[in-house]
């Protein structure tokens, strides 16, 4: 519902299918948990304030004005969910490990 567009095939395969020759498969089952949550759920600041599911470090993206990140497994672990956030819904989704060019 509140998931306006996907920015990488690897965030759309994970909604779909459940997997994603892109991401490493300890990470499906936890991304696609954190893509159901942001499909259902439009309010930023109450998913922040939930603490979401534990680890997620709801923040603004590093050296972006619009771009905001999820960690998947935490922050020890590299691969994010971006997006950017406006009028209550989701664009550009994608999930990436930003440390990998």
């Amino acid at each position: 519902m509140y998931i306006e567009s996907w920015g990488n095939k690897a965030a759309e395969e994970i909604w779909e299918h459940e997997k994603s020759d892109a991401v490493p498969r300890e990470l499906w089952e936890r991304a696609k948990l954190l893509l159901t949550i942001m499909y259902h759920e439009n309010q930023l600041k109450l998913m922040a304030d939930r603490g979401m599911p534990p680890r997620t470090n709801l923040h603004k993206y590093k050296g972006t004005e619009a771009t905001w990140s999820i960690d998947i497994l935490g922050r020890k672990n590299p691969w994010r969910i971006l997006f950017e956030f406006e009028d209550g819904k989701y664009h550009n989704v994608r999930i990436v490990d930003p440390h990998k060019g």
